[in-house]
């Protein structure tokens, strides 16, 4: 009787943890942009252990299963805490034209001419995205020409350029500059522009290599902060 007691106690505790660790990953792997999961993969380590262990008490039946499921669910809470703390942040930036141009320069000069202009932004995040515009122009308000594939073989395009210039960076420490402005796209109405919108929000900027800095040129840019971009964006 006793061994049952303990088993239910012990299942309701891990139970409380697999629904703490379901509600964590929810907010922040699914719902914010904040992956926990990619930057620390011993801590993730930890809590599948952390789970494991009393699993394995309470099909056993072991008498001290409650409290190694304490102790384990102390372990798992302590475990995801370090994983935000250590999560990587992704920032959202509008610069001028003449800062944008700066960068352009220093990507070309030297790594470390790079890394440290953009130091200020990597300080803070692990992940950043620069919005710059050249002119402001009215579109008329139409539906897009363009065919969604488009949009999605060129959000593939930039994900795998960022992880090739990854590849190639001496230290994890080196900035991965990567400049774009959709050119190829040729955004001509404001369908096109919502529809580049939603493409560069469905991106999973949390995932990339720690210290990517992504320059997007987006002209119309009051329009485009409307047309689907629902992220934060800092001036």
């Amino acid at each position: 009787m006793l061994i049952d007691k303990n088993r239910s106690l012990s299942l309701f505790i891990v139970f409380g943890c697999f629904l703490y660790i379901f509600i964590l990953l929810l907010f922040t792997e699914c719902i914010y942009d904040t992956s926990i999961m990619n930057y620390k993969l011993i801590f993730t380590g930890i809590i599948a252990v952390s789970f494991f262990v009393p699993i394995c008490h309470i099909i056993i039946g072991y008498k001290y299963s409650v409290r190694i499921s304490l102790l384990f669910a102390s372990i798992i809470m302590s475990a995801s805490i370090l994983q935000i703390f250590y999560r990587k942040s992704v920032g959202f930036y509008f610069i001028d034209k003449s800062e944008a141009i700066s960068l352009l320069q220093a990507n070309k000069n030297s790594t470390k001419d790079i890394n440290t202009h953009c130091s200020k932004w990597t300080s803070l995040n692990t992940v950043v995205v620069l919005f710059y515009s050249d002119k402001d122009v009215k579109l008329p308000d139409i539906a897009s020409t363009i065919v969604e594939e488009d949009f999605e073989n060129y959000k593939n395009y930039l994900i795998v350029k960022i992880q090739y210039l990854g590849s190639k960076r001496k230290t994890v420490d080196d900035v991965i500059f990567v400049s774009e402005e959709f050119k190829k796209l040729n955004i001509k109405s404001l369908g096109d522009l919502k529809l580049l919108a939603q493409m560069l929000n469905s991106i999973r900027y949390s995932e990339l290599p720690k210290n990517t800095v992504i320059l997007l040129k987006v002209d119309n840019f009051k329009d485009f902060t409307v047309c689907g971009f629902n992220r934060s964006i800092q001036k």
